[in-house]
């Protein structure tokens, strides 16, 4: 019988402590520095907490930062085998805290580490406004974070995700426009674009085009049945939750099909226009689509008339073009 309480005693040991120094970064209103090794020390029993006078030979660097009505969360666990790093989000910081808290624990202790829900009192603690005004015991771990000691053999990273970059992001985008550049009418049609956008740059192209109309003159009329136009547009693009917006300078070139009416001798030309200037977009997000209005203001660079010989001109293109627009943009 001693025997056999001795051999219970040695197999329901838990495993050796294992000194593990921890840092820990959140906003304000998120769980404190003890919240988090309060939730540790409930995952797992092995760790012990040391100062900045001991030698761990486990190290937690935690963190959480917020990104808008999210919260992001960096985990690096660094024992004498390597280093192994998660990244996660999520709404709530207590969350993200609690989720940081089983990583840990499961690297550190995987075969005892517990996987439960974390005790209301230890998830949800507060981050403290002010800082605790009695210096902290040797097994707790001060506000100020613990600076990372190198292993005493060499890192290997395992698991480690890579930095994140900056990515480009290209959108579709369909309109319904107006364009006033021809006669000073108001004609109609649609465009398709396709935009590429880098940190806060963007680019756009934009073919399209719309029905005509026939323009009466002193010496008679004009009909243009259509207009064609492709324009490119440069500037800068913000985002505010759902709200989005640009600013770009914007170049169109603008193609119609002109006939004469009146004439005795109908004639059949081609002009083209090339307004330049600033164009204002603005919108919100729905799901994975943005809605919104944009409008072009462009100063006519090449102004064209078209005349009826030899009677005389029929109209003259206006000085400025003004281009309102309502689109929509998927995501792709």
């Amino acid at each position: 019988m001693p025997v056999l309480l001795l051999f219970s005693l040695v197999v329901t040991t838990a495993p050796g402590s294992r000194p593990t120094a921890i840092t820990w970064a959140a906003p304000e209103g998120c769980p404190s520095t003890e919240a988090f090794v309060a939730a540790m020390r409930f995952r797992t029993e092995r760790i012990t907490v040391v100062g900045t006078d001991e030698t761990p030979t486990a190290w937690v660097d935690a963190a959480i930062e917020r990104l808008g009505s999210r919260f992001s969360g960096r985990l690096t666990v660094r024992l004498a085998s390597g280093a192994t790093t998660r990244q996660l989000a999520g709404a709530r910081c207590e969350t993200v805290m609690e989720a940081l808290s089983l990583f840990a624990a499961l690297l550190i202790d995987p075969e005892h580490a517990k996987t439960g829900p974390l005790p209301a009192v230890v998830a949800a603690a507060p981050q403290p406004i002010e800082p605790p005004t009695e210096p902290s015991t040797p097994t707790t771990v001060s506000e100020t974070p613990t600076p990372l000691l190198v292993p005493t053999e060499p890192s290997v990273a395992t698991d480690t995700p890579a930095p994140p970059t900056t990515t480009a992001s290209f959108r579709l985008w369909g309109a319904v426009h107006a364009t006033t550049a021809i006669s000073g009418l108001l004609d109609v049609g649609g465009t398709v674009s396709g935009s590429l956008s880098l940190h806060r740059f963007l680019a756009r192209l934009s073919l399209g085009g719309g029905a005509g109309s026939t323009v009466q003159g002193s010496v008679g009329r004009a009909l243009y049945p259509f207009h064609l136009l492709a324009s490119a547009e440069a500037g800068v693009h913000f985002s505010a939750g759902v709200f989005v917006a640009d600013a770009t300078l914007a170049a169109t070139a603008l193609i119609v099909n002109v006939t004469s009416v009146d004439a005795a001798e109908p004639q059949r030309v081609w002009r083209w226009l090339l307004p330049v200037g600033p164009s204002v977009r603005a919108g919100f997000r729905v799901g994975g689509w943005l809605f919104g209005a944009s409008v072009f203001v462009g100063l006519n660079t090449r102004r064209d008339t078209y005349q009826v010989t030899p009677d005389g001109d029929v109209f003259t293109t206006p000085a400025f073009f003004i281009h309102p627009a309502l689109f929509v943009s998927p995501s792709i």
